[in-house]
């Protein structure tokens, strides 16, 4: 029928006919339920502390970035002009070389700015090389003979910011963080 309208023997014996009407949330929802990646749904599950921290070094990582192409982009200190010649730049922003004791730091700054207790960094360890087994992090050992102290290994984020934000945005606080 015209409408959306179904047939009463088709609403369940119902003598009013019944509109089938769907809001744009409950699409959403489905379609983001039917399109989910695994990256996203475990995202979802990390323990809270684990997810501030991963929200910490998103952010981290923007603020690098956003640092490390403002910095190409300046002339040279010198004030010298090179119109065709001159070094190449890199472009399009990358991760540099982070350690776990600077992510904990942003991660510890970030809790005490919205009045959260942080978990220690002694625990923040077990947590990052859990991240790291489940494919979220990647820590290089890096340093003299390929070891280094567990603080100071490498650190860069082996998901992308978008399924992190994916997966937190039911979560007002994370979607606000992540929105920056």
């Amino acid at each position: 029928e015209a409408g959306g309208a179904q047939p009463a023997a088709a609403a369940g014996g119902c003598s009013a006919p019944v509109e089938a009407a769907v809001s744009v949330a409950v699409m959403a929802t489905a379609v983001s339920s039917l399109f989910t990646s695994r990256v996203v749904e475990l995202c979802a599950t990390l323990p809270q502390h684990q997810k501030f921290f991963m929200a910490a070094a998103v952010l981290h990582f923007r603020a690098a970035d956003a640092a490390a192409v403002k910095a190409r982009s300046a002339p040279p200190a010198d004030g010298r002009l090179t119109l065709f010649g001159g070094p190449k730049r890199p472009t399009g922003p990358k991760q540099g070389p982070t350690t776990v004791r600077q992510l904990y730091e942003a991660y510890d700054k970030l809790c005490r700015q919205h009045s959260i207790k942080p978990i220690s960094i002694s625990d923040m360890v077990p947590a990052c090389q859990a991240l790291a087994a489940s494919g979220m992090l990647q820590v290089c050992a890096l340093g003299a003979a390929g070891r280094a102290p567990e603080l100071d290994k490498h650190v860069s984020l082996a998901i992308a910011p978008e399924d992190l934000l994916l997966a937190v945005q039911e979560v007002r606080l994370f979607r606000q963080l992540l929105a920056r």
